[in-house]
């Protein structure tokens, strides 16, 4: 891979950490970030680095993962604890990857564990999203319609 001129990234005002990363057919890096949530985007070809914003609506520290480049849109999620309740909230968003806004975000506690950190492996396959979490023991497994992000159940 050749990084552009400019190809020096500067994410300190977004992120100590990146959690997941995936390519984009428009040749962009798209990476999760902890422990602010916020959403990156570095175009290999010009060097140009983009924060595309929050992931979730969480105030506190939270970790946004496992982005994934899907005709157009990035989805990521994002897992933190509002209110240090010890209550986790996980969200799943859909990102426009041209106009890097948010499209849509929607909550998606309940088709997880709370004993689950976060959404460890996320696919696309048909137009569903395929997630499962860390912590391995948990064996559970999430998926979403990539239009509307509601839930599918495949009978897993």
């Amino acid at each position: 891979m050749t990084l552009g001129q400019n190809a020096t990234m500067n994410v300190e005002s977004i992120s100590t950490g990146s959690f997941g990363l995936d390519m984009g057919e428009d040749g962009c890096l798209y990476f999760g970030a902890y422990p602010v949530g916020h959403l990156g985007k570095y175009n290999v070809a010009t060097g140009e680095f983009t924060n595309m914003g929050k992931v979730g609506t969480d105030d506190a520290n939270c970790y946004a993962s496992v982005p994934v480049y899907d005709n157009g849109y990035v989805y990521v999620t994002t897992t933190g604890d509002t209110n240090s309740d010890g209550v986790k909230t996980m969200e799943l968003s859909k990102y426009d990857a041209v106009t890097n806004k948010l499209v849509m975000r929607k909550n998606i506690t309940e088709h997880l564990s709370q004993q689950e950190v976060m959404v460890r492996g996320m696919g696309i396959c048909g137009g569903v999203i395929v997630m499962g979490g860390e912590r391995n023991d948990i064996k559970k497994v999430a998926a979403f319609d990539t239009e509307t992000l509601e839930f599918v159940d495949l009978g897993i």
